[in-house]
């Protein structure tokens, strides 16, 4: 963090020891080949460069608990059921990211989602999140259709939906009452 570093990344090569890789806060560009990351990185936190590219959950290592991709030019369609099954964060806002959101196949584990500046769309039932979600940012994204508000996780903290293409609240029935 702090440095300038600019250009092109290779990722292959590196130590298969590597449990942590910090590349935020720099000029790297170029895309990112997740193909060859080390089998038992936890963290690879990459925000803030200008990687650019598809964006390719299946890639990589399934030991992965951290994913910090935000800030860049990531394109492409987000594949939530490729995603690691142990993620417990993934940051990937603020990139040119598309497609519909199947939610229900987000990692179980997910505590942390930023899915936020992107052009997500699809409908939002907050039902089909993990239960273990602590805090969403979905904001600025085309989500659309009736929000689905019933049934939260009881961990959920934080829920940011503001700026998207919602049309109506799915009505809440207290569980008293059904």
């Amino acid at each position: 963090h702090g440095n300038q570093l600019e250009g092109p990344v290779g990722l292959h090569g590196l130590p298969r020891s590597l449990l942590r890789l910090r590349l935020h806060h720099n000029f790297f560009c170029g895309e990112m080949n997740l193909t060859s990351l080390p089998p038992g990185l936890v963290e690879l936190d990459a925000h803030n460069n200008n990687f650019s590219g598809p964006l390719s959950l299946g890639t990589l290592p399934r030991s992965l608990v951290l994913l910090s991709l935000g800030h860049n030019n990531l394109e492409g369609t987000l594949n939530l059921a490729a995603a690691p099954p142990g993620l417990m964060s993934l940051f990937v806002a603020s990139n040119l990211l598309t497609g519909t959101v199947d939610w229900g196949s987000l990692p179980p584990s997910l505590a942390f989602l930023d899915l936020s500046h992107n052009r997500l769309q699809g409908e939002l039932s907050l039902a089909r999140l993990p239960r273990s979600l602590v805090w969403a940012e979905l904001q600025h994204n085309y989500l659309a259709g009736t929000l689905g508000l019933d049934s939260p996780p009881s961990s959920l903290a934080v829920l940011r939906l503001e700026h998207n293409r919602f049309t109506s609240l799915a009505s809440v029935v207290p569980d008293a009452v059904r």
